[in-house]
């Protein structure tokens, strides 16, 4: 048990720990080396203040409050701006032990020090400021709320101090005061604001002695109402942001700041805006400006204006461009007004004025005000305008390069543009990307001409900004950074792009054949320059992507235009067949062209381009005064393309036959894929044009469809023959597709199931396939039944569906390709509980057979697998013997394998005999029917096992499986000279027995 005596030496060495502690600290102060104060300082100040229970005497509590007195003062002096943030909230938590230490003290003497007047009030004061710190500084609101409270106390006690009077009751007042707002802010900060509503309420009966904190309560009030307008919570914010403005306009406020107030009355403003109060928002905002006058409040009104639709909108924006207090960041904002207005004509007139304003700043109007200025004169179709604008900002750019004045300082007003970069690759990028957004616009409001000069312009300035990147890298000793170019990265698509336009703005009557036979020095001066851009980009395109066929076919239909027949045919000749954008007449007169040159295989590549369109592009031509293709244009078109193709093949001139007979077409693998892919690219036409406008009605659109069906199924059947396994699938695939525009009847769903099964077997018979192709051949089997099905319902007939079994067996075929045992399995099931016959079951059984083989496979799989093979031998055996017309050898022949099966897998015996005596039984009923091959193999099994199992020691398996051979042969006089062996083995049994 601690004693007296003890207590008092701890609370001795604790004080004694505390001087220290203050001497350290005061040391600190004078030296600067703030940063020195630990992280756990202040907690071990907190350890040996409360290891203090009592203390013993008035010297020592006089040492206490001269220890936290000296800490406190140490602090004040440490605590100064920019300090480390570990190092503030040591400060403030040692602020918090030192006025601790102070209470404890004063406690102790009874509120009276020989040494220092620390009373309740400084106690009020020490404690506020300490949880100012906490709720300001460290945001630490539950420590700042403990130092509230403690202050609230202490601040009960000097308000019942009645003898205040005067400079102390004043003092207490602003102690008060500072407590009560403190604990405002705190609540705010903790989400409780109808509590902190109620201190600065409180606080608010304190003005009457503090005449001069009319201007902090009003600033408190103002942020309360920024903080809740920044929550979304703009009537709460609207009710402080008011009572900040009565506050202000209070008559006892003597250091009323209108500057403040101004801006308090705009945020009120702008919270009655989002109210949708206009008139007040007007009403409050106008006295904003009456009040003190700030370009915001002007931008503000003019925001209001044109939301209320005043007609005095474009003279504040005049007022606020000549404002000279107005930054170009303010300036450009309240033009981008009418811009999201959609009142683009005022806005591209409040871009020439502060356009002109800066006459003489050619940075300024190059970076900040000529892209926007560009911008809306494009939006309101004045691009003669807007290039001319564009070509001075680009010379200003090249110009500011050349004098290098992009590193001289940057003006304030343009920093604020935080779409702008200061350096002049930035600006010619920036010009690139905003040229390439409007010529694209402009494209599609099909003013072509605009699009192709400013996508012309974008792609020159993009390699302008690539060439200066790439000199300041070479001349440059430190890397380099090639900034983002977007419209190089998509240098391709926008060269396509603008040849595309540069071609449609020519005008409909020079795109006529008779305009085309002229020559183009003929053609108007544009058109001529619009052909010279579409060359340029088309080349440019075609050498960025020699693979793609769209540059090719602008630059076809370039040379159409101006006449350049030969050129025109060559862009096509040996050109993969993917088409983008085409029209069908200039199709039409490319196929003339190829065809004056001599030239087949250009021919064929014109109308495959035809045939490649899908409807949108065959619909959505080049030039929109184009019409559309006139119905039956697409399929003979088709159909003339399918006829030179399967000519060109079978090498007979003349010769439209529909069928590709295996001995007349050993053409190259690459015209046959060249057939696939027209009559892949002729289904998809039909299917988005429709067969009624793909073929003209004069050429009975029935017997056409039927006509490509048989295409497609001979080219696959010829396919299959040839074992080229792809096309084999893609044929049949095709055909199946193109029975899809046919009356259904019982031959079109014949057909398609056909297709299906054909299709199927390609992908099984393959020796490439992997999983995935089995899964499909699974999947067009589904199908198949499903098309069989739909033939049932058409037909009155109930036989059984002859392709049954043979869907069975390509199934199981799947299954052992997808390693699938269990559907295997059912597979098996389904077909032991059908009618199918034998010959499908002994097909079966041999799927299963080899799947058991595999590789990969454990034995319980070969083991479940070998089951499966012998109850379907078994039933395929069953099946044969309830035939009619018996059929003995493909009998034999069937128990041969069920009865080789069991004995290679080490069937039991019992299994083994009875397959055994069922095959003897057999034998024994049809005699000499039974073929005597089979009868020596089954003697020759049977004495076998007998001699294995006497060898075993097993006499009796041994005398039962001699006893059913000799039965096979007692009558046969082929098998005679087995008996006198057998009848001696017998003997030998019946002896051992």
């Amino acid at each position: 048990m601690e004693t007296v005596g003890d207590e008092r030496l701890r609370a001795s060495n604790s004080l004694k720990q505390l001087e220290e502690a203050a001497l350290m600290l005061e040391d600190l102060s004078k030296s600067n080396e703030s940063k020195l104060l630990s992280a756990g300082f202040p907690s071990r100040l907190s350890v040996i203040l409360n290891s203090i229970n009592s203390i013993p005497s008035r010297d020592d509590a006089e040492r206490l409050l001269s220890a936290g007195v000296s800490m406190w003062n140490s602090i004040i002096s440490i605590d100064e701006p920019n300090l480390e943030e570990e190092t503030m909230k040591a400060l403030v938590r040692v602020r918090h032990v030192a006025v601790d230490c102070m209470y404890m003290s004063t406690t102790a003497l009874g509120g009276i020090s020989a040494r220092y007047n620390i009373d309740d009030l400084t106690l009020l004061k020490f404690y506020t400021a300490c949880g100012q710190k906490y709720a300001a500084e460290i945001g630490d609101m539950d420590c700042a709320e403990v130092c509230f409270a403690k202050a609230k106390e202490f601040a009960s006690k000097a308000v019942n101090e009645a003898h205040m009077l005067g400079p102390e009751k004043l003092d207490l007042s602003r102690a008060m005061f500072d407590l009560l707002i403190g604990r405002a802010e705190c609540c705010w900060e903790r989400g409780d604001s109808e509590t902190a509503e109620r201190y600065v309420n409180d606080a608010r009966t304190y003005l009457h002695d503090l005449p001069g904190e009319f201007e902090f309560l009003a600033t408190v009030e103002y942020n309360f109402g920024l903080f809740a307008y920044q929550e979304k919570q703009t009537d709460r914010a609207l009710k402080w942001l008011r009572r900040s403005i009565e506050t202000r306009c209070d008559q006892k406020n003597q250091l009323r700041n209108n500057v403040k107030q101004a801006k308090t009355m705009r945020l009120a403003g702008v919270c009655l805006l989002a109210l949708r109060k206009y008139e007040e928002s007007w009403n409050m905002m106008k006295h904003a400006e009456e009040t003190h006058h700030d370009p915001i409040g002007s931008y503000l009104l003019l925001k209001l204006s044109i939301i209320t639709k005043k007609t005095n909108a474009s003279d504040l924006l005049l007022e606020i461009i000549e404002d000279s207090e107005s930054t170009i960041d303010v300036c450009v904002a309240a033009v981008s007004l009418f811009g999201d207005a959609q009142r683009v004509s005022e806005a591209a007139d409040g871009y020439k004025a502060l356009y002109e304003k800066f006459d003489g700043d050619p940075r300024t109007q190059a970076c900040v005000i000529g892209p926007r200025y560009f911008e809306a004169l494009a939006a309101i179709g004045k691009i003669d305008k807007a290039l001319m604008v564009l070509e001075t900002c680009s010379s200003y750019i090249s110009r500011l390069g050349e004098m290098n004045e992009w590193k001289t300082e940057v003006p304030k007003a343009i920093e604020i543009d935080d779409d702008n970069g200061q350096d002049q690759v930035s600006q010619f990028l920036r010009w690139s990307a905003l040229l390439l957004s409007i010529g694209s616009a402009q494209a599609d409001r099909k003013d072509f001409k605009s699009s192709a000069l400013l996508l012309t312009k974008a792609l020159s300035l993009a390699r302008t900004a690539k060439d200066v990147s790439a000199r300041r890298a070479s001349s440059s000793a430190q890397p380099y950074p090639i900034p983002e170019n977007v419209v190089l990265a998509n240098e391709a698509r926008i060269c396509r792009l603008a040849s595309s336009c540069a071609l449609c703005s020519i005008s409909e009557k020079k795109q006529s054949i008779k305009m085309m036979e002229r020559n183009s020095e003929e053609l108007e001066k544009d058109d001529k320059l619009m052909l010279e851009l579409s060359l340029e980009h088309a080349r440019r395109s075609k050498e960025l992507e020699p693979d793609d066929y769209s540059p090719r076919l602008l630059l076809f239909r370039t040379h159409l235009i101006a006449g350049n027949y030969t050129e025109a045919a060559s862009e096509l000749e040996n050109s993969s067949t993917e088409i983008r954008t085409f029209d069908a007449g200039a199709l039409a007169e490319a196929a003339c062209a190829a065809r004056d040159v001599g030239s087949t295989t250009a021919v064929i590549a014109v109308l495959r381009c035809v045939i490649a369109m899908d409807t949108s592009i065959l619909l959505k031509t080049l030039d929109s005064s184009i019409n559309s293709p006139p119905h039956g244009f697409y399929g003979t078109v088709l159909l003339a393309c399918i006829n030179l193709q399967l000519r060109n093949m079978s090498g007979r001139e003349g010769n439209d036959s529909a069928t590709v007979e295996s001995e007349d077409c050993d053409a190259d693998i690459d015209a046959v894929q060249d057939l696939f892919h027209t009559l892949e690219s002729g289904l998809q036409g039909i299917k988005q044009l429709g067969v009624d406008v793909a073929f003209d009605k004069s050429t009975i659109p029935e017997e056409t469809i039927a006509y490509l069906v048989n295409v497609s199924w001979n080219a696959g059947r010829d396919a299959g023959t040839k074992m080229r396994y792809v096309l084999w699938d893609s044929f049949f695939a095709v055909c199946y597709e193109f029975t899809m525009f046919q009356q259904e009847n019982i031959d079109v769903f014949q057909t398609r199931r056909m297709s299906k099964l054909m299709s199927a077997c390609a992908n099984i018979e393959n020796p490439k396939s992997d999983t995935s192709n089995y899964e499909k051949a699974r999947v067009l089997l589904q199908d198949a039944r499903r098309d069989s099905q739909k033939m049932r319902l058409l037909s009155s007939a109930d036989d059984e569906d002859p392709l049954g079994g043979v869907l069975l067996m390509l199934e199981a075929r799947c299954c052992t390709g997808c390693g699938d045992l269990e559907g295997l399995s059912k597979i098996i099931e389904t077909s032991m509980h059908q009618e199918v016959g034998a010959g499908v079951l002994e097909q079966l059984a041999a799927v299963c057979y080899h799947f058991s083989h595999g590789k990969s496979h454990d034995s319980q799989i070969s083991a479940r697998c070998a089951d499966l093979t012998t109850a379907l031998l078994s039933k395929a055996s069953d099946r044969r013997l309830c035939e009619e017309d018996k059929d003995i050898n493909a009998l034999a022949i069937t128990m041969r394998e069920h009865l080789g099966i069991e004995l290679s897998r080490g069937a039991s015996t019992a299994r083994s005999y009875n397959v055994f005596r069922k095959i003897a039984g057999v034998v024994l009923e049809y005699g000499d029917q039974y073929p005597v091959d089979e009868r020596r193999w089954l003697v020759a099994v049977g004495w076998d096992r007998a001699q294995m199992h006497k060898q075993l020691g097993k006499i009796a398996e041994a005398k039962r499986w001699c006893e059913l051979v000799l039965k096979v042969v007692a009558d046969s006089i082929q098998l005679s000279t087995y008996r006198p062996r057998l009848d001696a083995f017998m003997k030998s049994v019946s002896y051992d027995t």
